[in-house]
């Protein structure tokens, strides 16, 4: 098994997150393959780890025909979001907010559901506000919430179901989160898959709740041990190629006969 890490056209890492997975792998003793661009990667195995930009790893798990779909809003989790959280679509929601003459279609979060990338997770005030949401003019399925004004934001890493790790990622690292909370969480989400991430924040009236679920065969680091991260992106990918990879065994067994 090998690790193939990203790298800029300078030689060096293509980001923190490459550049802690090779720290992890040394750890591990692990073998790392450098590359560039993913297209270039042509001679890997379906339990080779990709690690780079997400796009990169999507395009590796597409090759072997793997989609994991976002998971985002679990349905054992809703309890911890503490707001109304809702699907939709960017053409209702600005529809909608155009159509709002008391402001109650206003002041909400949206983030993309499938295409992840077409644009961040944004406050939406007013309609003049869909320009921060850059180009294009397709309509894509979101997610829609209320808005709650977070005052520190958090990352809590789970592998196997067991917590390793909490890093804080935005706002005030001197307000912490309720860890019964966490550890509720973590026991009420029993379809996890074998390594993932639950963000949370704490608000600024002192609720602790939970922001996004992310899976985790693209985290981010985030400062995690090194060797922790490592073992949470190749546990996941692990999961999820394990048809790929079985595959790909008894295709070998069949030539060899």
């Amino acid at each position: 098994m090998k690790v193939y890490l990203r790298i800029a056209h300078d030689g060096e890492f293509y980001n923190q997150n490459c550049s802690d997975a090779f720290a992890g792998c040394n750890k591990l003793g692990l073998d790392v393959v450098r590359y560039k661009a993913i297209y270039s990667i042509n001679d890997n195995q379906p339990e080779d780890l990709v690690v780079g930009s997400y796009s990169d790893t999507c395009f590796a798990l597409d090759r072997m025909g793997i989609h994991p779909e976002p998971l985002d809003y679990p349905d054992e989790l809703m309890p911890f979001t503490g707001r109304k959280i809702w699907k939709s679509t960017l053409f209702t929601v600005s529809r909608d907010m155009t159509a709002s003459t008391d402001g109650s279609c206003c002041h909400i979060f949206i983030k993309p559901r499938q295409d992840v990338k077409r644009f961040h997770g944004t406050v939406i005030n007013c309609c003049e506000d869909f320009i921060k949401l850059g180009g294009g003019v397709d309509d894509i399925d979101v997610w829609c919430s209320e808005y709650v004004h977070f005052i520190s934001e958090w990352r809590l890493w789970v592998l196997n179901g067991e917590i390793v790790g909490l890093n804080p990622y935005g706002g005030a690292w001197d307000v912490f989160p309720d860890v019964e909370v966490l550890r509720k969480a973590v026991r009420a989400y029993t379809s996890a898959p074998s390594a993932y991430a639950l963000d949370f924040g704490v608000t600024d009236d002192g609720r602790t709740l939970l922001v996004e679920v992310s899976d985790g065969y693209g985290l981010m680091s985030y400062g995690l041990n090194a060797r922790l991260y490592v073992q949470i992106l190749l546990t996941r990918w692990k999961e999820m190629t394990a048809s790929a990879v079985q595959e790909a065994s008894d295709k070998s067994t069949e030539i060899e006969g």
